[in-house]
């Protein structure tokens, strides 16, 4: 029996994994280099990563891009067909307008 090496193609950059080289992590496989996070950059291990919706995160950028806006919303990448309007709640509103002021000014 020979090796013939393997076919799978890395997640991330879709160049063929040698198995000494492969990783495999939520269904997907990548190379040991191409795990990093997607937004600080960091290698990942399989006990230090995150992933929503496909995109990998390290544990601290995942819970420090939870914390700017309280939910992980934001982070969706959703093609512009599945996403969702945000509540008017949401949006800044323009500020009320100042009550009307008595054209009268009391004599002391």
């Amino acid at each position: 029996m020979s090796f013939t090496g393997t076919q799978d193609k890395c997640t991330a950059c879709d160049k063929t994994v040698h198995f000494i080289d492969l990783l495999t992590a939520d269904g997907a496989i990548y190379h040991k280099t191409c795990f990093k996070c997607s937004h600080g950059g960091c290698i990942l291990t399989t006990s230090s990563y995150a992933a929503l919706n496909g995109v990998l995160y390290c544990k601290i950028h995942f819970a420090q891009l939870f914390m700017e806006k309280g939910s992980y919303n934001h982070m969706n990448k959703k093609s512009p067909s599945q996403e969702v309007l945000p509540d008017v709640a949401d949006e800044e509103q323009p500020p009320e307008p100042a009550p009307p002021q008595d054209e009268k000014e009391e004599d002391n």
